[in-house]
């Protein structure tokens, strides 16, 4: 393995069970993220474990893929106005849609992997607080992403350290601090929907699944591939079976992230007119930089997700 193809942001291959037993101990409330690849990465790859003290909710333009490696979660949105809640089941895959309102709910003992991309210069993430008793907002702060791991903690904090900032404004009920409650549970079937949200499309962005069984279900055949989500979708999430060389080089425009479920590949990229390659072992996941010209082999019976954006 070429050492000029790998740097900081963008290392070797990471086995990722193992390198989550590595940081265990680092994943703590509220949030209990840490990232795998992030600063100067267009994707930041991310772990995140339970138990959490959340109450509020998320907004960002862009997409989040959701895989949880440990246990279930519950994903809290606001779908079309309508509260209700999204079980990710171990081994399960969600790809929420931009701008929904969400509160990830993680149980103790959970890992999750959450991917979310790069924000623009001028795009602005939410944190949203609904009221327990009435569903108004009570707050919402505003900041510009760059690192979610560290930007989350004083925005929640900064929240729950002010009463005024915790006071409904329509029926005065004061919000309390998440080990007192939970964020509003789920509306009952027909409930009226609020107006001002996004919703949330089944045919671009369905229910969670179990990410095996629906490889198995498309049938992929052998130096194949088939989308998961895509290609309505901004991420593209694909399952590809080896055994496939590819003798074609193709630069991305963005970074391609590859995590190997069964078997290995091997990542061939043309770097100052040298070819080198990067293999991914079977769970393992590395995250290409964008811009590089790369063919992929897989070995017979080897089966791994790439995801990417167009």
């Amino acid at each position: 393995m070429s050492a000029s193809i790998l740097t900081q942001s963008h290392p070797a291959p990471v086995h990722l069970v193992r390198w989550v037993a590595s940081i265990r101990d680092q994943l703590k409330p509220p949030v209990g993220n840490k990232l795998l690849n992030g600063d100067g990465c267009e994707f930041k790859v991310m772990v995140v474990a339970g138990p959490n003290t959340r109450t509020d909710y998320h907004l960002e333009d862009g997409e989040e893929w959701f895989y949880m490696v440990e246990g279930d979660m519950c994903l809290r949105v606001v779908d079309g106005g309508v509260f209700r809640d999204v079980v990710i089941r171990e081994g399960e895959s969600f790809m929420l849609p931009g701008n929904i309102p969400h509160s990830p709910q993680r149980l103790a003992n959970t890992i999750g992997l959450v991917i979310e991309r790069e924000r623009d210069q001028t795009e602005i993430d939410h944190l949203r607080w609904y009221c327990p008793q009435c569903r108004e907002i009570v707050h919402e702060g505003t900041f510009h992403c760059v690192d979610l791991g560290s930007q989350l903690k004083p925005v929640i904090e900064g929240y729950y350290a002010s009463t005024e900032s915790r006071t409904c404004s329509k029926c005065g009920t004061l919000d309390l601090h998440p080990s007192q409650r939970t964020p509003p549970a789920a509306d009952p079937a027909g409930a009226a929907k609020k107006p001002g949200h996004n919703s949330i499309n089944p045919d671009t962005h369905p229910n969670p699944f179990n990410l095996r069984q629906a490889i198995e279900a498309k049938g992929i055949a052998p130096g194949s591939s088939a989308f998961l989500y895509g290609p309505e979708s901004q991420f593209h999430l694909k399952a590809s079976r080896g055994p496939s060389t590819s003798v074609e080089f193709k630069a991305a425009a963005n970074e391609t992230w590859f995590y190997q479920l069964s078997g290995s590949c091997t990542v061939n990229v043309q770097v100052a007119d040298k070819t080198e390659s990067v293999q991914v072992d079977e769970g393992q996941c590395y995250l290409l930089p964008r811009g590089i010209s790369h063919a992929v082999q897989r070995s017979a019976d080897s089966l791994g997700l790439v995801l990417s954006r167009p």
